[in-house]
């Protein structure tokens, strides 16, 4: 019994189905895997300030002091679209539904499309729904500009309540199990991703739609996030590279479906790569609330390496937190160089990347697109070229570490298994790793490059929601 327990408790999580909507026109997994690939840099500024509704710009960056701020970043150029007839929404309701709720249940689709599975053999099952949210600024723009009696909306309510948007996603798949969202900042998505495989492995749900999202929809934010010095100068990201001074905001979604690996396979299903460990782990013995605690991360690779029995030598590639902090990066390295046993140029090579050099840093999503790259990496053998490092930053000790960054990408190394893991550090300390393998080659999906196509997109926008 205790020997059946302990395999339960280590079962492979499998991934059978991606959807997402990143910046740069990556509206699929494939087509992130292909913009990464091409190193390209998706992050700029906007003069006329971001994209926004029937060819209006969310805001005009002239209108505040920190101009260049409020007008640099990675955008998504459509963010008002919906096919509210697909879920039974009214128009009204559809309104006032926070787009970041309409792109996560279109994302949900879609991922459910590209793992195979159709959405109504879901319905009256045990699917559990776990997503990462921490931003509602939908409604500024009019509470900005004064909302009166009259503006106001019965859907304002379940419209942008964070907590509406996992049951949202359980309604329109009408499925029964656990449906909740958390906000633990940045590292959102993971611990989202945590939670879902704890729930599997106790089988609270036989299934699990993780997702996140985050947009940018108040220059306010940027301005705040000026003032406390954590923008980048010079417009880019630039993770361990000499000249990273900070970050560039960017926005976006991703979902993905789980379901246990055995049960996924037994079913015929393919698996686009297995979770095989997750930890979370928060060091409150900080000086203050922002302060980056090498300890603390350390802690939380150590945990997930026990957690599946690991040697640290078995991982080839991190994908790091990497925003572009010179000190966060300094101190991410360092403790990736002693969580993984890297503290000398002899030990085997781990390579170490971060997708925030060609999104920006997607904040509350960024652990969904650090996922989805990390796991077309296993599944095609490749590193994909790391964006924005030309010259390493000295600061950091590369000769003592067998750390690597692949400036023009690399073939995985030669290993009987493919293994990797992702970091996602929140500012309020709570901090996560994922570790994940490459399925057996027997299990793995063809491409699938489609899409589902959404036939009755139309607009939604408050007419007051403009700043």
């Amino acid at each position: 019994m205790l020997a059946q327990k302990r395999m339960a408790e280590m079962a492979g999580i499998g991934v059978l189905g991606m959807g997402c909507r990143f910046p740069g026109g990556a509206d699929t997994p494939e087509q992130l895997w292909h913009l990464l690939n091409e190193r390209q840099v998706v992050t700029r500024q906007y003069q006329d300030g971001p994209p926004g509704v029937n060819g209006k710009p969310r805001w005009s960056p002239q209108a505040f002091a920190a101009s260049c701020s409020v007008s640099q970043g990675a955008f998504l150029e459509d963010i008002a679209s919906f096919d509210a007839q697909r879920f039974g929404i009214s128009e009204q309701e559809a309104t006032y539904l926070d787009p970041q709720q309409r792109l996560l249940l279109t994302c949900t689709l879609e991922a459910l499309e590209h793992g195979g599975i159709e959405p109504s053999t879901l319905y009256g099952k045990n699917v559990g729904v776990f997503l990462g949210i921490s931003a509602s600024e939908y409604l500024y723009a009019a509470l900005h500009k004064g909302a009166v009696e009259g503006d106001l909306s019965p859907y304002m309510g379940t419209g942008t309540a964070l907590s509406a948007s996992a049951g949202r996603i359980a309604m329109a798949l009408g499925c029964k199990g656990p449906a909740l969202t958390v906000d633990t900042a940045c590292s959102s998505s993971l611990t989202a991703l945590h939670l879902a495989v704890q729930s599997l492995r106790k089988g609270e749900c036989d299934w699990a739609i993780v997702g996140a999202a985050h947009l940018l929809l108040s220059p306010l934010t940027f301005v705040v996030f000026e003032q406390a010095g954590m923008l980048s100068s010079c417009g880019a990201c630039r993770p361990f590279d000499e000249a990273a001074d900070g970050h560039v905001r960017g926005e976006g979604c991703g979902v993905v479906v789980l379901q246990r690996a055995q049960d996924a396979l037994d079913e015929g299903h393919s698996l686009w790569g297995l979770i095989r460990a997750s930890a979370v782990h928060q060091n409150g013995q900080r000086p203050d609330m922002s302060a980056v605690s090498g300890l603390s991360q350390h802690e939380v690779i150590k945990k997930a390496l026990q957690q599946c029995q690991w040697h640290p030598h078995q991982v080839q590639y991190v994908e790091a937190q990497g925003t572009g902090s010179k000190l966060g990066g300094r101190i991410e390295l360092e403790s990736l160089a002693v969580a993984y046993q890297r503290t000398s140029p002899e030990g085997p090579s781990l390579y170490v990347g971060s997708a925030k050099a060609n999104l920006g840093h997607l904040e509350t999503a960024s652990g969904m697109a650090g996922l989805i790259k990390t796991l077309f990496a296993l599944r095609h053998g490749t590193i994909p070229p790391q964006a924005n490092f030309s010259d390493p930053d000295p600061d950091i000790p590369w000769s003592e570490f067998s750390l690597e960054v692949a400036r023009g990408g690399a073939s995985w190394p030669a290993t009987e298994c493919r293994r990797a893991g992702i970091s996602g550090f929140g500012f309020t300390g709570t901090n996560v790793h994922v570790l994940l393998e490459a399925p057996p080659q027997d299990a793995m999906p063809r491409d699938i490059s489609s899409r589902m196509q959404n036939k009755n997109m139309s607009a939604y926008w408050p007419r007051n929601n403009y700043w």
